[in-house]
């Protein structure tokens, strides 16, 4: 059975091209560096990953108990996912007419980030790969 400790922030008003970037910088990293990379990073994006990985460790520590190990020999994955655009009209002067207007998106994401001990990475990759329904039965 593998620990894990998860946390997903969904409808972030960012963009999800922009996260990526974030995201990329700390997957696969220890708990420790990711920590340190976040701290340092001149994006917006890694206020709302900080807040995640804190969510998450707690998570971790929470099902894992007395068995709980180090922020070094914790790994951290990282995910982004699209979520649903606002669209803003905007009132805009066309050429030859009024009243026209011109639309404009703002885009949200969603974040999910997961913490696993290093002894079951191993593991956690294969599942990564497996369908839903074997899912289930894997993680605790």
């Amino acid at each position: 059975m593998i620990v894990v400790g998860k946390a997903y922030l969904k409808y972030i008003r960012l963009s999800p091209k922009k996260a990526k970037l974030v995201a990329d910088l700390i997957r696969w990293k220890t708990v420790y560096e990711a920590k340190h990379i976040l701290k340092f990073t001149r994006k917006r994006a890694a206020y709302w990953f900080m807040k995640a990985l804190k969510s998450a460790i707690a998570s971790y520590n929470n099902k894992a108990g007395n068995n709980a190990v180090s922020e070094t020999d914790l790994i951290v994955f990282t995910k982004v996912d699209q979520g649903p655009s606002w669209r803003i009209l905007k009132p805009a002067v066309k050429p030859m007419r009024f009243g026209g207007y011109s639309t404009f998106k703002r885009r949200t994401c969603h974040i999910t980030l997961e913490v696993v001990a290093l002894n079951e990475i191993e593991e956690y990759k294969n599942y990564l790969n497996k369908p839903y329904s074997i899912k289930k039965e894997v993680i605790k």
